[in-house]
């Protein structure tokens, strides 16, 4: 899971699957940026797919899926 202090793959990788909602730089450490890219592509999966992640601008167990779900689909 990315954490908000530390690297980690986690993080590098949605990083990349969030690289066109404005996640940054991929250095593994999900911050701010990354944090604000999550939550834009959190409420495009709810308002998209009908289904309710929580909005929290963290990709957890529930939001991986989907996440990588919003960026096959979009072909990004």
């Amino acid at each position: 899971m990315p954490t908000r202090t530390s690297v980690s793959q986690a993080g590098a990788e949605a990083q990349c699957l969030l690289k066109n909602y404005g996640a940054g730089t991929v250095d593994g450490i999900f911050g701010a940026r990354s944090q604000a890219a999550m939550r834009n592509a959190q409420e495009d999966i709810n308002d998209w797919y009908g289904h309710k992640v929580a909005v929290d601008g963290m990709p957890g167990p529930s939001s991986w899926p989907w996440l990588r779900k919003l960026i096959s689909d979009q072909h990004l």
